[in-house]
């Protein structure tokens, strides 16, 4: 008999609810491009995260104009209001999201091919794409943990904050989700096989490597860091650890709401800092821009 989970089963009852509404949306797109798998788990995350939180398709960006991620992205809509050239709630256009306002970034694909050629593996792209969204926003100001507003500091400091959490609280959070997974050419694949694919696959250590990899409805690299001789698993890729790596799990029928439950903790904790408005308004306003400091 399976175990239940906390909650009546919550994670389990979130998992199903996903697998039902990407085969209802499935039956109408068929999934043949990239495009509508993304579309169909922007739906997905806005019926479940609070309005607060705006889910768009596109590109982050910093005040030099650089920009990372070409998928999901997650960010706070009530404090970083965007100019939207498209009515609320669609998402077939593309849209650029400074990185102060951003919690995360979701890489989805329909398909997760494994192989062992690198311009060939998607795991290998997806991954890539993470690391390049966590690179960029990680150039914003940190808030820090006994930061009490972001333009009010307050002295001292927590010593016994978790060591299984990023240092700071505006930390970039990056997901790889794959619905179906592919082993070179082959397609039909037993759990245990893509368990296997997963668990020896070599991963350069990076310190902004996705902090969730979901494979299909049984599979899933977490995060793990050694503490003395005790492995533990942790909700980011932290980069405070030298002795860290991906931990492959494998829960029948739980993935989905591994990622949900997830995401919902972190969009959570995080506390994003201030959007440098004095520096954008006064690089507008003057003919020679100086910075003012604030």
């Amino acid at each position: 008999m399976e175990k239940k989970h906390l909650y009546g089963d919550y994670v389990r009852n979130l998992h199903q609810s996903v697998v039902r509404r990407l085969e209802i949306i499935e039956s109408e797109y068929n999934f043949e491009k990239g495009a509508e798998f993304e579309i169909a788990i922007c739906e997905i995350l806005r019926s479940f995260l609070p309005q607060k939180y705006g889910i768009c398709r596109g590109f982050v960006i910093d005040r030099d104009g650089k920009t990372a991620g070409d998928d999901i992205i997650i960010f706070d809509q009530d404090r970083f209001p965007t100019i939207r050239s498209i009515s609320k709630g669609s998402y077939e256009l593309k849209e650029k999201i400074p990185i102060e306002a951003v919690y995360a970034y979701i890489e989805a694909k329909n398909t997760l091919k494994i192989t062992q050629n690198p311009k060939t593996c998607v795991l290998t792209k997806g991954i890539t794409q993470c690391i390049n969204f966590k690179k960029i926003c990680n150039r914003r100001h940190p808030v820090v943990h006994h930061e009490l507003d972001p333009y009010v500091k307050q002295g001292g400091v927590i010593s016994t904050f978790p060591d299984y959490l990023p240092k700071r609280r505006n930390p970039a959070f990056a997901v790889l989700i794959g619905r179906n997974v592919q082993i070179g050419n082959k397609k039909e694949l037993s759990t245990q096989e893509i368990h296997e694919a997963l668990k020896n696959f070599e991963m350069d250590d990076n310190e902004n490597n996705p902090d969730l990899i979901i494979a299909g409805s049984h599979n899933f690299c977490t995060p793990h860091f050694y503490s003395g001789a005790d492995q533990v698993r942790s909700l980011f890729y932290l980069d405070h650890h030298h002795e860290r790596g991906y931990w492959a799990g494998q829960q029948n029928d739980l993935t989905y709401g591994i990622f949900l439950s997830q995401l919902a903790f972190v969009v959570d904790w995080i506390r994003l800092g201030r959007m440098p408005w004095i520096d954008i308004i006064t690089e507008a306003t003057f003919k020679e821009y100086r910075p003012l400091g604030y």
